[in-house]
């Protein structure tokens, strides 16, 4: 926290610590799922209630959860919130997006990178800054892209610094 009690946002913090201070665009689709207003009125009175509106099941029944249901109050599904992430990675890349003939020997070469400060070059790169349940959407997204949504376990909760 800087003087006064004021923090920077998380990707400005980021940005500032990385050589060259990349760019920060503020993005109005990289936001958590809108819950709508009947979320939190049910769950200041009625944990329980508020949990079977946000999730449209009771806690009682089984089998997942459903992705389609909009809590009311103007919320989203987690369907909405996917295609949300989808489409911010479909923006990211054809802004960003470069064509190459063949991948690059970096990638070739390892399966995962033991030096996560060298990134290959020609290929820019973007760091997503969001919220939970939006990071969780594009994670499984990315991973079942093309195919039927795939659950994961993936869960990151909060952050701090």
């Amino acid at each position: 926290m800087g003087r006064h009690g004021y923090r920077p946002p998380p990707a400005k913090a980021l940005s500032s610590h990385n050589a060259g201070n990349p760019q920060v665009v503020i993005h109005p689709s990289l936001v958590e799922r809108r819950y709508g207003s009947k979320v939190p009125s049910l769950m200041r009175w009625d944990y329980e209630a508020g949990r079977e509106e946000l999730t449209g099941k009771s806690i009682y029944s089984r089998g997942p959860i459903r992705r389609d249901h909009c809590p009311g109050g103007g919320g989203e599904s987690l369907d909405m919130v996917a295609l949300r992430a989808e489409n911010i990675v479909r923006s990211i890349v054809s802004i960003y997006g470069v064509n190459l003939s063949e991948a690059p020997d970096f990638f070739l070469t390892k399966q995962k990178t033991d030096t996560p400060t060298v990134l290959p070059d020609g290929i820019p790169h973007v760091v997503i800054v969001s919220h939970n349940i939006f990071l969780i959407e594009l994670y499984e997204k990315l991973h079942s892209w093309g195919g039927a949504h795939l659950e994961t376990k993936c869960d990151w909760e909060n952050a701090s610094w």
